[in-house]
C-alpha cells in the first residue's frame, strides 16, 4: 500500500509539473506576442533629400543617365516639363512637375508597375 501512495504522489507531481510548464509556455508566448506588436520603429529618414538626390542623378548629371532612366535626354525632358506647365500641370504641395513627369516616364519607359517605381522615387 505504501508503494501505491508513492506512485499516486509521483503521478500528481508529474501532472502538476506538466500544467506548470503549460502555463509558463502560455505566459512566454503572450509576452513574445506583446513585444512583437510594439517593436521599435526604424529611425526616421529625410526622404525629401533622398528624392532630391535621385532626381538630380536622373536629370541633373548627364544625358546618358537621363536617357537610360527616363528614355529622354535632359533638354527634351526639360522642354516637355515646361510645355506641360503651360498646359496646366502645376507643382503640388509635395511633388514638382519634373518629378511627376519622371515618375510617369520611368513607369512607362521601363514597363514597370507603380509599386516598383515607389522604391526608385521614395513615394508610396
Amino acid at each position: 500500500m505504501d508503494t501505491h501512495i508513492r506512485q499516486r504522489r509521483r503521478q500528481i507531481q508529474r501532472v502538476g509539473l506538466f500544467w506548470t510548464m503549460v502555463i509558463q509556455a502560455i505566459v512566454i508566448y503572450d509576452g513574445i506576442r506583446r513585444y512583437a506588436r510594439h517593436l521599435p520603429r526604424a529611425p526616421h529618414r529625410n526622404w525629401k533629400i533622398e528624392r532630391q538626390m535621385t532626381l538630380t542623378r536622373m536629370f541633373g548629371t548627364s544625358d546618358r543617365i537621363c536617357r537610360d532612366l527616363l528614355r529622354m535626354k535632359i533638354g527634351p525632358f526639360q522642354s516637355l516639363c515646361a510645355r506641360l506647365r503651360t498646359f496646366g500641370l502645376v507643382d503640388s504641395k509635395s511633388v514638382r512637375v519634373e518629378e511627376q513627369v519622371a515618375i510617369f516616364l520611368n513607369t512607362v519607359g521601363h514597363d514597370q508597375r507603380n509599386r516598383a517605381g515607389s522604391f526608385t522615387f521614395f513615394r508610396s
